[in-house]
């Protein structure tokens, strides 16, 4: 009887990533990588090995290539792998003074540690090098002879402000905060000259308040041109980003979550490591319970809002003005960048005389981000803005240092500043007292905003209901309309102190 060669073939886990943004780089040293780590009994996938020699890419300089770089992958696949690799390179291989691994729980930086622990003990030629290894509760951290040494931390806002380093891995990345990075970030600045600086993220998918790991996979994903940065992620299109032909193939959503193709394409490590038995049992337990959940822990798809939008385009129609004021003193400008960096939005916010409203508009937007700050200084030279606003720790704070350059003044709202900067322009369109003129940008940027409530203040910010669009200009409108509000509110307070 003629065998089959469909059954004869196992179906195993798809080992390219479906989004890819890589530079091209000296690879030679991504090989040696691989050697060394199967030297410390790590034998690395071809997933991995692909990831891990991106990470090694150098330039003719012999700096890094990708000096960031994110790997997002489905749990249980091997990811940490990948960064045991980068850690016993740096180590055995680069010479790299100080390694910093931080994940969101103790208790994973704990693990790697062990296992790390016991390539190198297990390996001759690594384990003579080794000169003492810590491994008390506050202290987890190997340290070679030539005084080389590797850290594991757990995340906090403030871990890591007492060291410096130069690779930074950072593992689970869905759960950074902005806060725990902006803590984090600085301890490569004082490398950032003379050594070969890497940062190196590894996460599963994002979750609702990923915002940090959202802004990095955007950045993956745009076509916009950007030195320096890696981003490879293995999973499936979610069912609401299949077109109608495409979703055809499957009967509906849980029928597309339950193909094994779908599961092997999603996970790298399927029939390796991660068996096909296991994950359809799962998907049959997850099924009627949690289909969503299965689809973010098994299949790489992001968690997404639920779609909720505070402001209806209803609501933003009907304070459309036909006939837009001239801009007046007292005048607010606001500029916002998205995550991918391929453009800019430039907003303006001034009271319309004739009914005391705010007025807000777009006065430019364009593709790329160099335009900004001579744009910028013409528009304070004709204009004269009042304040400028600019999210220093967003992507826009890329255009700090040019904007001042140009003898411009940023003003830069707190988290908790901004939180109610975002509470004040929902109030003011709910009470009708903004208008604008039906800018299509601004428009579909209010229109689609979400909420991101934050678990500590209580407060929410903005986040999108929509993946795929760009809420920069509504992110500008609401710095410039809080800096007209927070105006209006200072001299109603001087007025009733001179009544009183």
């Amino acid at each position: 009887m003629p065998s089959s060669i469909a059954t004869a073939i196992p179906l195993l886990g798809r080992q390219t990533p479906r989004i890819s943004r890589t530079l091209d780089g000296n690879t030679e040293l991504g090989r040696r990588v691989v050697q060394l780590s199967a030297l410390a009994g790590l034998d690395l996938d071809l997933w991995q090995q692909l990831a891990t020699k991106a990470i090694a890419t150098r330039n003719p300089d012999g700096r890094f290539t990708h000096r960031e770089f994110a790997i997002v992958c489905t749990r249980q696949n091997g990811k940490s792998a990948i960064l045991e690799s980068r850690i016993l390179a740096g180590l055995y291989l680069w010479g790299e003074r100080d390694i910093i691994y931080s994940s969101h729980e103790f208790r994973a930086a704990d693990v790697i540690f062990r296992r790390l622990c016991g390539r190198i003990e297990g390996c001759p030629p690594l384990r003579k090098q080794i000169a003492r290894i810590y491994s008390s509760s506050n202290d987890k951290s190997i340290h070679l002879k030539n005084g080389q040494a590797v850290r594991f931390l757990s995340r906090t806002r403030s871990a890591g402000r007492a060291f410096s380093a130069d690779i930074l891995l950072l593992d689970e990345a869905f759960a950074i905060t902005p806060q725990m990075l902006s803590a984090l970030l600085p301890i490569q600045a004082a490398r950032s000259v003379k050594h070969n600086t890497q940062l190196v993220y590894a996460s599963s998918a994002g979750l609702v308040g990923s915002d940090v790991l959202a802004d990095i996979r955007e950045r993956g994903r745009s076509e916009h041109d950007e030195d320096a940065f890696g981003y490879m992620e293995w999973s499936i299109p979610a069912w609401y980003e299949l077109t109608p032909e495409q979703q055809a193939r499957w009967a509906d959503k849980e029928a597309y979550y339950g193909d094994p193709q779908n599961h092997a394409d999603s996970n790298p490590a399927y029939g390796l490591r991660v068996s096909a038995d296991f994950l359809t049992q799962t998907f049959q337990s997850m099924r009627n319970t949690d289909l969503d959940g299965f689809g973010r822990e098994f299949l790489g798809i992001w968690q997404r809002p639920d779609g909720t939008r505070p402001i209806e385009p209803v609501t933003w129609e009907q304070l459309a003005n036909e006939k837009p004021p001239a801009p007046a003193p007292p005048i607010m400008a606001a500029i916002d960048v998205p995550p991918a960096r391929n453009s800019a939005t430039i907003v303006f916010a001034y009271k319309d005389p004739n009914s005391e409203k705010i007025y807000c508009e777009i006065i430019d937007r364009r593709e790329g981000t160099s335009w900004v700050p001579a744009r910028m200084a013409e528009l304070k030279a004709k204009w004269n803005p009042r304040r400028i606003y600019l999210k220093a720790d967003g992507p826009a704070g890329q255009l700090i240092q040019p904007l001042n350059a140009k003898g411009l003044h940023l003003t830069h709202l707190s988290a908790r500043d901004y939180a109610n900067a975002c509470a004040n322009l929902l109030a003011q369109i709910t009470a009708g007292t903004v208008s604008h003129n039906s800018q299509p940008e601004l428009t579909e940027a209010i229109t689609n905003l979400g909420q991101r409530l934050s678990p500590q203040s209580g407060l929410f910010t903005w986040t999108k209901t929509d993946p795929l669009i760009d809420i920069s200009p509504a992110v500008a409108a609401t710095q410039a309309i809080h800096g007209i509000t927070g105006l209006r509110e200072t001299t109603n307070q001087r007025r009733r102190v001179k009544i009183l």
